[in-house]
């Protein structure tokens, strides 16, 4: 009897040394140990695809390469590739969630300080300090967002919510001469030639250019692909009052106008020649600069006249 003992205490024996063994061998021989502290806290954690916890936590692994994915509501996946274990060594991985930039409907560009960076969803690591955060997205009301980063922790991002926007039509306007200014409803968009982006509807339409008579319309869209219009000068005038003795036939500008005395109306303003003739004498030649709305005259006297020889 207390040889059966004897032998059963043995193997018992014999058992747990080899248990302390391959717990040593598994705890020195082939294992290694990672330490993941992730910002913000709280985040899942898989090695090598599968679920270990949440952070912050100590997990044995075998020695070798890794693959750890930790993922967080509102924040961008850190996935880890070729995470090295050496046997009995301690690894610690300290890192910080990116940022999450999402709208709704995806799938629109995201442009971060003026700079193209991918497509939503996108993860994005900020730097501290400001940004400025622009959503693209064909047929959707562009989205812009400054934010300043004060921490280097970020509470997760808000969702960018994209506005269907109107389908517009261009429309090309433009005008003889160029450079007049457009105002559509009472707004100025620009000098012609201009291409304007606008929803199908009726618009009235102001054409203004200094030194032209104003033109107003209205734009009817999409029917009016093309707005070209011609602007008229607007041309000021004076008179001149022409008498002379006796008499004396009247040109102006090299134009036969009639005889003195006579009242020359509506005379643009500029320079302008009167040349008075009479048979038997020289030519008389005034040149005249005329004004706006004011009136001239120009009175010959008998003696003025010259014989031609």
């Amino acid at each position: 009897m207390l040889m059966k003992i004897s032998i059963r205490v043995k193997v018992i024996i014999a058992c747990i040394i080899l248990l302390v063994l391959v717990i040593a061998v598994y705890f020195w021989g082939v294992t290694g140990i990672l330490v993941i502290d992730i910002l913000p806290s709280g985040a899942t954690v898989e090695i090598d695809g599968k679920f270990v916890g949440d952070s912050p936590i100590r997990k044995r692994v075998f020695v070798g390469t890794h693959r750890i994915k930790i993922v967080k509501g509102g924040y961008g996946p850190l996935i880890l590739r070729g995470i090295q274990v050496e046997r009995g060594k301690r690894v610690e991985i300290s890192r910080k969630l990116p940022s999450l930039i999402r709208s709704n409907p995806p799938g629109a560009e995201v442009y971060i300080d003026g700079e193209y960076k991918g497509k939503t969803p996108l993860p994005f690591e900020f730097q501290m300090g400001y940004h400025r955060v622009l959503l693209k997205k064909p047929k959707y009301v562009d989205v812009a967002k400054r934010f300043f980063i004060a921490d280097m922790v970020m509470k997760p991002m808000p969702v960018f919510h994209l506005t269907p926007a109107e389908t517009v039509y261009p429309v090309n306007i433009s005008s003889k001469p160029a450079g007049a200014i457009i105002y559509i409803e009472g707004s100025r968009r620009g000098e012609t030639p201009k291409q304007l982006q606008l929803p199908a509807d009726r618009y009235p339409i102001r054409i203004f250019k200094e030194g032209y008579y104003e033109i107003t319309d209205e734009l009817v869209i999409p029917d009016m692909k093309r707005y070209k219009i011609v602007l008229k000068p607007i041309i000021f005038y004076g008179s001149i009052s022409v008498n002379a003795q006796p008499f004396a036939i009247v040109y102006l500008d090299e134009q036969k106008i009639g005889e003195t005395p006579i009242e020359l109306e509506k005379i643009p303003v500029g320079m302008h020649t009167i040349r008075l003739t009479r048979a038997g004498f020289v030519d008389i030649k005034r040149k005249i600069k005329i004004e706006k709305n004011k009136k001239y005259k120009i009175g010959i006297k008998a003696d003025e006249w010259l014989l031609e020889w």
